[in-house]
C-alpha cells in the first residue's frame, strides 16, 4: 500500500496557524516528510504552524535548481513503501509558478494518490480583487526576460483582452518598478490594470486604475511581491 502526496500552500504574507483548516492542520501535523524548495522556509512553516513533531524528526527533500530527475526516487521513496509526503510551497500554492508540479508527475505515474489541500492563493485572490472577467483568463507566469519574447506575450495579452479574457502575471520583485514602467508605455491609456501587492499583509494594496493614471505612479513596487492583471471591469448590463 503506497502513500499519499499531499500538496501544502505555505503562508503569503501574515503568518498565522489559525488561518489554516482544523481538518488540513490534523493531516499535516501526520507528516514528518516534505519536499521543500528550501529547508529554511520549510522549517519555518512548520514552527509558524505549531507542529508536534520535533524539528530534528523532520526529513526534508530539496525541490530547487539542482534537483534532477532521478532524485525523484529518491523523494517517494518512503511514500512508496506506504508513508505519506508532503509538497510545500515557498509561499502560496504548490504546483502554480512553482517546480512542484514535476513531483505532482512522478506521484500520478506512480500510482501514489495527490491530495491537494486547499489554501491562499495571491494569483485567485488578486482576480478576485479585480473586478475583472472571472470565468475567462489566462496566466502568463514570470514573463521571458528576452525582449522579442516579451513583446509576443505583450501582444498575447493585448488579443486575450480584446475577447475579454483578464491576463495575470508576475515577476521578480526587485524587477516590478522596471515592469510597471514598462506596461505604461506598451498598453493603451484607458486599459486597466491591477497591482495587487504584499497580498496578506497588513500593507497589503489592491489597486486599479487605468495605464493613464498609474503613469503618475510607478515607483512604490521596488522589490514588493505583486501580481499584475489586465482586463475590462465587469459592469452591470441592462436588457438582454
Amino acid at each position: 500500500m503506497r502513500g499519499k502526496l499531499l500538496l501544502i500552500s505555505n503562508f503569503l504574507g501574515f503568518r498565522e496557524k489559525d488561518l489554516i483548516p482544523k481538518i488540513h492542520l490534523e493531516q499535516i501535523y501526520k507528516l514528518s516528510e516534505f519536499i521543500v524548495e528550501s529547508e529554511k522556509s520549510g522549517r519555518a512553516y512548520l514552527k509558524h504552524i505549531q507542529h508536534p513533531i520535533d524539528q530534528d524528526a523532520f526529513r526534508f527533500h530539496l525541490m530547487d535548481k539542482r534537483m534532477r530527475a532521478d532524485d525523484l526516487a529518491g523523494f517517494f521513496q518512503n511514500c512508496l513503501n506506504g508513508a505519506d509526503i508532503g509538497l510545500l510551497s515557498d509561499a502560496g500554492t504548490p504546483c502554480l509558478a512553482d517546480p512542484g508540479c514535476v513531483c505532482v508527475d512522478f506521484a500520478h505515474n506512480n500510482n501514489i494518490q495527490v491530495r491537494p489541500l486547499d489554501g491562499l492563493n495571491s494569483l485567485l485572490l488578486a482576480l478576485m480583487a479585480s473586478g475583472f472577467n472571472g470565468q475567462q483568463f489566462r496566466f502568463h507566469g514570470y514573463l521571458p526576460f528576452d525582449k522579442h519574447e516579451r513583446g509576443n506575450v505583450f501582444q498575447i495579452m493585448r488579443e486575450g483582452i480584446s475577447r475579454n479574457e483578464s491576463q495575470i502575471f508576475i515577476e521578480t520583485p526587485y524587477r516590478n518598478t522596471r515592469l510597471l514602467e514598462e506596461l505604461v508605455t506598451k498598453f493603451p491609456a484607458h486599459q486597466y490594470l491591477l497591482v495587487a501587492s504584499n497580498i496578506t499583509f497588513p500593507d497589503e494594496r489592491f489597486d486599479r486604475r487605468t495605464i493613464h493614471d498609474w503613469k503618475r505612479e510607478t515607483n512604490y513596487l521596488h522589490k514588493i511581491p505583486a501580481v499584475f492583471v489586465l482586463g475590462t471591469p465587469c459592469a452591470f448590463k441592462t436588457g438582454r
